[in-house]
């Protein structure tokens, strides 16, 4: 089974990274570079996981968030951003959004093994859709 993360991020460099290292046997990477783009995809192709950066032009990760979670997108989205505060953490807990800083790959790197092998849900994000 193939399972398709897309990562959201406007610096293309950051986007390259992620994708080299997830590449693992049934990952499949694909990339937006603007919020917009995501929601685009999410919609028109189905997305098992979502990476988002926060701080972005146009739509910020949170908002993506919110806004597919208002659509009923119940898979695992985690935001990964150098601009986590108090308050973005607060708001992704609010959505069953893990929040990730961009300085900790390992934890980054973890999470998506969780989510991906054991099929671990934020709370209150028991939806399947």
């Amino acid at each position: 089974m193939t399972i398709w993360l897309l990562v959201v991020d406007d610096e293309e460099d950051v986007r390259l990274s992620l994708r080299i290292m997830m590449r693992r046997p049934g990952w499949e990477v694909c990339e937006a570079a603007s919020g917009e783009e995501a929601l685009e995809l999410c919609r028109r192709r189905g997305v098992d996981v979502l990476i988002l950066d926060h701080k972005m032009p146009g739509l910020a990760g949170i908002d993506v968030a919110r806004i597919l979670r208002g659509e009923g997108f119940r898979r695992p989205i985690i935001l990964y951003s150098a601009y986590l505060t108090p308050q973005i953490e607060a708001t992704a807990e609010e959505l069953g959004v893990w929040a990730v800083a961009k300085e900790d790959v390992e934890e980054l790197m973890d999470t998506l093994r969780d989510v991906t092998e054991n099929g671990h849900r934020k709370q209150d994000d028991g939806a399947t859709g």
